[in-house]
């Protein structure tokens, strides 16, 4: 839509998107981790290849997420068939159907503070997200725009996502 020029500005996970072909600020770095209960069998795991995750139960977020396009990336090029048990949208739901201990999902580890009661596993090789924002190069942006732009950055300077 940036490069349509029907929006002026994107927020955005860079990971998928051509940046390349964009003028573009990077707002934070995190990177995503498997969470399970502290019941589930692989909860004592210091760190997961995406290859044990072969046949695993995992919710995932909508289809239409980005997160969920960027791990079917990754599990496509390892040849993994997790067993997805359930799309959702709702951290709420799927936070609960995970403490079951039945099913793990992915979360980013600036998440992990606000649920405690789960276990974040690091995957091996680490799976980086860029967020930042967009705009389409040559474009004249509003004085308005590039305030939004300076103060966005100097924000995410201040409040780091992940330590």
């Amino acid at each position: 839509m940036v490069q349509n020029e029907q929006l002026d500005l994107g927020l955005v996970n860079m990971e998928l998107y051509a940046v390349d072909k964009l003028e573009h600020s990077v707002l934070a770095t995190d990177r995503l981790l498997f969470c399970v209960a502290e019941s589930h069998s692989l909860a004592g795991e210091g760190s997961l290849d995406l290859r044990c995750l072969d046949q695993e139960p995992i919710i995932l977020f909508n289809r239409d997420s980005v997160q969920n396009q960027l791990l079917l990336q990754h599990f496509h090029a390892l040849n993994v068939q997790p067993r997805v048990v359930m799309h959702s949208s709702q951290i709420t739901t799927t936070m609960k159907f995970v403490r079951q201990g039945k099913c793990g999902c992915f979360f980013f580890s600036s998440m992990l503070p606000l649920v405690p009661e789960l276990r974040g596993i690091p995957i091996d090789p680490e799976i980086p997200v860029k967020i930042g924002l967009v705009w389409k190069k040559g474009k004249y942006l509003s004085a308005h725009t590039r305030t939004f732009i300076r103060f966005s950055e100097k924000y995410y300077r201040e409040r780091p996502m992940t330590e």
